[in-house]
């Protein structure tokens, strides 16, 4: 896992590569928990997972995984809200609550590339 700031030296990103080493999903999952803890200790905002998209062409079991516990986060206030990279452009409504709360996501390199292997979340 390889973890850090996001390349804009201003952004209050926390940028972690969850697919670095072809990691199982259970070991995945630990790196987004420690995300997690990371990112909130050191006031981020906003967390960008890399998890790739898997090699079959339909969804990665590491990105099925994550959106899965994302979804429970969610529902259980763990975090405010969340968009995956093939849908984190301004016509999504998810996206819209996060720029609404974060207006600097716009400056992500990502943003509006409908890239399937990332995910934005909002704390």
């Amino acid at each position: 896992m390889r973890t850090g700031r996001s390349n804009n030296k201003n952004s209050r990103i926390y940028e972690v590569n969850i697919e670095q080493g072809m990691p199982t999903v259970d070991t995945a999952m630990k790196y987004v928990e420690q995300a997690f803890s990371r990112a909130k200790a050191y006031g981020y905002p906003v967390i960008k997972f890399i998890h790739g998209y898997g090699s079959s062409g339909s969804g990665g079991k590491i990105k099925i995984a994550v959106h899965k516990e994302l979804n429970k986060y969610k529902s259980t206030g763990k975090i405010r809200e969340f968009v995956a990279g093939e849908n984190f452009t301004p016509f999504d409504s998810a996206t819209q609550r996060i720029i609404a709360v974060y207006p600097n996501i716009t400056r992500d390199s990502d943003y509006l590339k409908t890239n399937q292997g990332i995910t934005i979340v909002l704390i």
